[in-house]
């Protein structure tokens, strides 16, 4: 069936005070599914890979304590960011070439710097340090688990964990600062390269030097000791109940190659009944999210193929894309909408922002929706609005420079949204007994 009253979006002339491309999530389904890895897998985030980097945090806690923050001379480098100076620098020339680094935030950016034959600053480190460097990414993580406050001081936790590194890396004294053990010899000199790095604006520690070699090897994301992984477990299972019960049934897959969503599939038979709440809403949740993203990148496609490159509502309503989509968002809506429910998040999102797609319509109704909303989703994108990915043009719209889909979308695959199970595989691993 037709519906009346929709018509092609009218974009206005060009208003300079719309910034920007806005080209990561053009249907607008990223919050809600954010909102779901946060009930399943609370305190993590997508891109956390190396946890021993909370080790790490609880090093730079204890040297930053010492340091006065006044000593930062270009103004804006904390010690805790100066700290991740002299650590990559010293992963970035440490030569265990049997135990690669990845995944570590800010190596990239240290490897480059040291090619150049300088030294890292504030000039040459990352642009957003206090959300890209590793404090910032793991921040969350250690502030739940104890090991800092939110202030980067000392938690309940830090110590312990200090103690069980210094253990099994041979640095008795660090954490105490006994005088003369080779502990409290490293913490003094780290204390002292970390006040002249705040001093001088770039990274003071010597790079081939007796102490960087310490913090390559003590502080490796791979190389964590027995006593360390164990507080670290233990940490894991304190504060969730549900995160612990995810992890206990992970345990043993956690070096799968299943994709997250095979993940879920594989989990619900076992979970208890919260947990497998948790995990039906956002497997509904996910297929509602790709048949919208499937269906929107289809028009990018078939646009982007076309020569000109000029797509209509009918001229497009036969693609077999857009007709399945057509016939199961509506249910699809009513699923996610039910399971949701049952969590009481997201429900104002598919009461409100999605309500559209949960009416039945034919194709070429659809396509006039998706670009409906679309325009809206990214009208709505702070700070004042982003582009859309498509134009009016010649009684149409056409597919802007840069958004072409070069494939035609498939139903078929993993979830659209990491849901931070890879995340916690990769912690289950990384501290396995």
């Amino acid at each position: 069936m037709t519906l009346a009253g929709l018509t092609l979006p009218h974009l206005s002339e060009f208003d300079p005070p719309v910034a920007g491309e806005g080209s990561l999530d053009p249907m607008g389904v990223g919050p809600v599914s954010e909102r779901l890895a946060d009930l399943l897998v609370p305190g993590f985030r997508a891109r956390m890979s190396q946890f021993r980097l909370l080790t790490a945090i609880a090093v730079a806690s204890a040297i930053c304590e010492d340091v006065d923050p006044d000593l930062s001379a270009d103004g804006r480098t904390t010690p805790q960011i100066a700290f991740e100076w002299m650590t990559l620098e010293a992963f970035a020339n440490q030569a265990a070439a049997d135990h690669p680094l990845r995944g570590v935030p800010g190596l990239q950016k240290a490897r480059v710097t040291r090619g150049r034959g300088e030294r890292l600053s504030a000039n040459s480190y990352l642009k957003g340090p206090k959300v890209f460097g590793f404090h910032g990414v793991y921040k969350p993580l250690a502030t739940e688990f104890g090991i800092i406050d939110t202030r980067f001081d000392a938690g309940p936790l830090r110590d312990e964990l200090l103690v069980a590194w210094e253990t099994d890396n041979d640095l008795e004294g660090f954490v105490s600062r006994q005088t003369g053990t080779y502990g409290q010899k490293v913490r003094e000199r780290l204390t002292n390269a970390l006040r002249k790095s705040l001093s001088n604006k770039h990274s003071e520690l010597p790079p081939t030097g007796e102490v960087a070699r310490c913090i390559a090897g003590t502080l490796h994301p791979d190389l964590a000791g027995p006593n360390e992984r164990a507080v670290l477990r233990t940490a894991l299972h304190a504060a969730y109940p549900l995160r612990s019960e995810l992890a206990h049934l992970m345990a043993d897959r956690a070096d799968s190659a299943l994709s997250e969503k095979d993940f879920v599939e594989w989990l619900l038979p076992q979970a208890s009944p919260d947990l497998r709440h948790i995990l039906q809403a956002i497997d509904a949740y996910e297929q509602f999210a790709r048949i919208l993203d499937v269906s929107f990148r289809t028009l990018c496609h078939v646009s982007g193929s076309m020569s000109p490159s000029v797509i209509t509502p009918d001229g497009v309503s036969n693609q077999p894309n857009l007709v399945r989509a057509a016939l199961e968002l509506p249910s699809s809506h009513r699923d996610a909408l039910r399971r949701l429910t049952e969590l009481g998040i997201g429900v104002p999102e598919l009461e409100g922002r999605f309500a559209p797609f949960a009416t039945a319509m034919a194709p070429r109704d659809l396509v006039v929706v998706l670009l409906q909303h679309h325009q809206a989703i990214q009208t709505a994108k702070p700070p004042l609005g982003k582009r859309p990915w498509f134009e009016p043009y010649k009684g149409g719209v056409t597919i802007r420079p840069g958004y072409k889909e070069r494939a035609l979308p498939a139903y078929d695959g993993s979830y659209i949204h990491p849901v931070r199970i890879f995340a916690l595989a990769s912690f289950l691993w990384g501290l396995e007994p």
